[in-house]
This record gives C-alpha cells, sequence and structure tokens, in this order.
C-alpha cells in the first residue's frame, strides 16, 4: 500500500511501483460522513499540485495539518495530487487517524495543472464543509503568469518504462473497483446532504499561493476577484512551505479571527519560520504579502496610465533613461521586475516629465498608503530590493510569445505590452525585424 508509511515520498520515489488492492479504494469515514453540510466558522483547504519534485515536502505539510486536525470549528481539507498514480485524494484531516482513513475521494489519471480540476476541488470543499470564513491555499510550484501550478505527470514514465504493478490483469478493472467505491461514497454523501438548502458559494476570505513567482501583477489580474485578501510571493517560496501547524494552531485556539488578522499573521510566521531554517540572510529574499483585492483596480487603472506615460517618453528620447532604471531594478529571474523598485528609481530622477512623474506617484501612493492596496508585508524593501509585486520585463530574447495573449486579453495589461513593443524597438535599433512584440509566433 502507498501509505503504509507515515511520508511515502520520504527519500525520493522507488525505482518501480507496485500498487494493492487498497490503492484503488476509498469510503468516507463517520467522522467525515457526519461534518458533511455542518458550517463551521473557519474552511481551510489546501489544493496540492504534488506531483513534482517537492512531493516529499508537502506530504509533510499535510501530516503537519492533520497534528491539528479538523473539529467543530473548523473543516481542514486537502485536494493532494501526487506522482504515484493513485496517491491523488480529497480529504478531510483529522488528528490520530490513518491518514487514509481521512480520504473521501480517490482519483487517477488528475492532471492538478488544468483549471478544471481546481475548480472541482474547490466546488467538493465548498459544498460538503462549508463555513462563514474561508481560506483557499494553492500549493507547488508556482508559473506565474503562464499557469498557477505545475504537474509533471510521473506516474505516466512508470507506465512508459513498464515499472507499474497492478493488482489485476487489466488496470480497467481496478479503476472499476475504485469508481464503484466513489459511487458507494457519493450515495451516503447524498443521504446527508439537505437537497432544499441553498449552496453558500461565494468568493474566497483569503487565497494564498504557497508557491513561487505569483507576485507579480499579471498573475494578479486573474486571481483578484475570487478572494477578499490574496497573499503571494514575488520571488521564491522556500522548499519548506508554510508553518501550516502555527497557522492552525492561531485558528482553531481563536476561531473568532479575522481574515485580516489570520492573513497578516501568516505573512508574519512564514518570515520567522523561514529565517528559522535559512538565517537572517537567506540566498532568495523573503517577499510575502497581503493584497487587498478591492483595490487591485486601482493598481490596475494607475498601472494603465503609468505605462502610456512610461512609453511617450521612450519615444520622445528618454530611452536611455528608462534602460537605466530598469538595468538598476530588482530582478530575481532576468525576466521580472520589482514594479515599486522600478517607480522609485525613475522618480529619483530629476528630468522626469511632470505627467510621468505624477502618473508614477499615483502608483507609489497606492503601494504605500494606509489602507490601500498592500495590507500586510514582510519584504526588504527599497529602489534596489523587492518590494512584493513584480512586472514582466525581460530583455527581448527572453521575451515569450504567449505573454502579448494575456495581456492583450486584460485591458489593465495593454499600455504595458505596447509599452514593451516600444521598449524593444529602442533596444533593437538596429534589428526592428526582431522585436519580439510585432513578430509572428
Amino acid at each position: 500500500m502507498l501509505f503504509d508509511q507515515e511520508n511515502p515520498y520520504r527519500g525520493g520515489l522507488p525505482q518501480s511501483l507496485k500498487l494493492a488492492p487498497d490503492d484503488f479504494s476509498s469510503c468516507v469515514s463517520p467522522e467525515n460522513l457526519d461534518a458533511v453540510e455542518y458550517e463551521a466558522e473557519w474552511s481551510f483547504f489546501v489544493y496540492m499540485a504534488a506531483d513534482c519534485d517537492l512531493a516529499e515536502c508537502m506530504f509533510d505539510n499535510l501530516l503537519a495539518m492533520k497534528k491539528i486536525g479538523s473539529n467543530r470549528d473548523v473543516h481542514i481539507c486537502v485536494f493532494f495530487h501526487g506522482p504515484l498514480l493513485t496517491d491523488t485524494f480529497f480529504a478531510r484531516l483529522n488528528r490520530e487517524s490513518h491518514v487514509e482513513n481521512d480520504f473521501i475521494f480517490r482519483f487517477v489519471n488528475a492532471y492538478s495543472n488544468k483549471p478544471e480540476t481546481l475548480k472541482q476541488a474547490l466546488v467538493n470543499n465548498m459544498a460538503l464543509y462549508p463555513a462563514r470564513k474561508r481560506m483557499v491555499v494553492l500549493s507547488g510550484h508556482g508559473l506565474g503568469w503562464r499557469g498557477a501550478l505545475r504537474d509533471d505527470a510521473t506516474w505516466k514514465r512508470y507506465q512508459h518504462s513498464g515499472k507499474i504493478g497492478y493488482p489485476s490483469v487489466n488496470i480497467a478493472d481496478d479503476i472499476a473497483l475504485l469508481e464503484n467505491d466513489r459511487r458507494k461514497v457519493m450515495a451516503q454523501i447524498s443521504g446527508r446532504i439537505n437537497p432544499n438548502a441553498s449552496f453558500k458559494g461565494s468568493v474566497f476570505d483569503i487565497l494564498a499561493f504557497d508557491a513561487c513567482d505569483m507576485g507579480n501583477i499579471e498573475t494578479q489580474t486573474h486571481f483578484f476577484d475570487m478572494a477578499k485578501l490574496l497573499v503571494v510571493s514575488e520571488v521564491k517560496e522556500y522548499g519548506i512551505g508554510y508553518p501550516y501547524e502555527a497557522i492552525l494552531r492561531k485558528i482553531t485556539a481563536s476561531p473568532a479571527i479575522s481574515p485580516q488578522e489570520i492573513a497578516s499573521y501568516l505573512v508574519e510566521a512564514t518570515g520567522v519560520s523561514s529565517r528559522a531554517v535559512y538565517g537572517e540572510n537567506p540566498p532568495v529574499p523573503i517577499t510575502q504579502i497581503v493584497v487587498e483585492s478591492s483595490r487591485f483596480p486601482d493598481l490596475l487603472r494607475y498601472f494603465n496610465v503609468f505605462a502610456r506615460e512610461l512609453t511617450g517618453y521612450l519615444n520622445n528620447s528618454g530611452g536611455a533613461l528608462i534602460t537605466r532604471c530598469i538595468n538598476q531594478t530588482y530582478s530575481y529571474d532576468s525576466v521580472h521586475r520589482d514594479l515599486k523598485g522600478l517607480i522609485l528609481n525613475l522618480l529619483d530622477e530629476n528630468c522626469l516629465p511632470e505627467p510621468l512623474r505624477s502618473a508614477a506617484n499615483s502608483l507609489v501612493n497606492l503601494f504605500g498608503q494606509s489602507g490601500g492596496l498592500i495590507l500586510a508585508q514582510d519584504v526588504p524593501g527599497g529602489r534596489y530590493l523587492p518590494n512584493g509585486l513584480s512586472v514582466y520585463l525581460p530583455p527581448p530574447e527572453k521575451f515569450i510569445q504567449s505573454y502579448k495573449e494575456i495581456a492583450v486579453a486584460d485591458q489593465g495589461l495593454q499600455s504595458w505590452i505596447s509599452f514593451l513593443s516600444a521598449y524593444y524597438k529602442y533596444m533593437l535599433a538596429g534589428n526592428p525585424e526582431k522585436n519580439p512584440v510585432t513578430m509572428s509566433a
């Protein structure tokens, strides 16, 4: 059985995969069945895209959540997508039970990077285990604006190399048993749900990204209307992940705690736990912020004006100054630049045209004002360091063509793609045909 040991990914993945009949079975425990449709104070749901090299760390995080366990005040649920074919499940976690006893649904051939998988997991969680306050965490390898999470489809490598042993001669028979178990679970759950109850679906209170590279303006345009508060990291999110045990202790000890308080605590606790492991000067800066989603449309509006004024100045002899400021601005991957740092570097220039200076000041004020865009933060800050949100600004040779699609589709980014086109035209003065924005894909 895959889950005979505490963490099935400890020490790396097996060379070959031998599955047992119990790996194709699932049921719902009396405790989890009894909790169906009970409205708790909090729902804490983690979507774990663990079909990657983070499986061991992410399962440790699951076990940390399980140490706290669900109760009548807090539903603690996970969708865990692992690399070993039948290690994908939706569960409500409880203390002092075997992890498989927490499984409610088990899946094969799931793809955690597909929007429909995430949507179904969210619907399952909201419908089965409602709560007055809801926090969702997306955990895994972040891909920024290219997609929320990574899925390596590891089980296919076992399959292609003939290194999966199935309980039956025909895997279809094993999958049929699992489907039959799922139907039984659904029948039990359906018997617990009041058919006249209204579905309490709405935006989440907190949407947090325990993933790298999700603190850029482009990514946030896709998620800001899903939750009242967003918790993101501009740069690398360390492999240990969030301090889940500490966060859940805080919630279970004080269920009346507000979403604003728990989001701020998440930023604080993540900084403390990361520094405990990596020291006061970690190899990559710690960058955690809480974004007030209601102010994000203001950010897009001000950013749109800023990009237009920046393009105008670029086309009117400002190319050298803008390039110098870009090169001075913090970049963790050579393709993103810290947004506030770029603006601060521009504002430090005395010859900046007044319309551009005014647009830049509007953005800086939004970052810094009380009740503004950033509710809480743990970032180095300043002109030359990360401040919490980045923007896509690669050199011409690193520009990805698919960026044009997301920028053109979003009204708040259309002026930025125009700036990039003008910037590359300036940078490639001798070779305008190589401008990646204007050339065909």
